[in-house]
């Protein structure tokens, strides 16, 4: 789902998604991502060329939704480096940053702020304990 509108001279786009979920799902997930990318189509915002990407033809893009990508690693090391407050031990398996990384996904110009908060996800009913 997405909302594109020009303001003044301006064009924006916010677009919301929800990717293949699952641990091992990369390879789905990245096609999500490169289908919605290359082929989304919006009335009144015409490609200019068949390699151009919906969020090359807008000044400004924000990208939201589940993207599920998920942390490769063991849930007692994810547990460990949160006791530990290490969430950068924790990021450096996080698989979006990985596939960014190895080039497996086209993120044209985005960017992401640092994380520095712990998890908001998968808690134990009740508790503060993470599944």
């Amino acid at each position: 789902m997405c909302i594109a509108f020009t303001y003044e001279k301006f064009r924006f786009l916010i677009l919301n998604c929800h990717l293949a979920a699952g641990q091992n799902k990369n390879k789905s997930r990245n096609n999500d991502f490169h289908r919605i990318n290359y082929d989304l189509e919006i009335e009144n915002y015409p490609k200019n060329s068949e390699k151009e990407t919906i969020t090359d033809q807008f000044d400004f893009c924000i990208w939201m939704g589940d993207l599920n990508y998920r942390v490769n690693l063991e849930k007692n090391m994810v547990q460990y480096f949160l006791l530990n407050k290490s969430i950068d031990h924790i990021l450096a398996y996080d698989q979006l940053y990985q596939e960014i990384e190895n080039k497996n996904l086209d993120i044209n110009h985005f960017y992401e702020h640092r994380i520095n908060f712990y998890p908001t996800y998968k808690f134990l009913v009740g508790t503060d304990d993470y599944d």
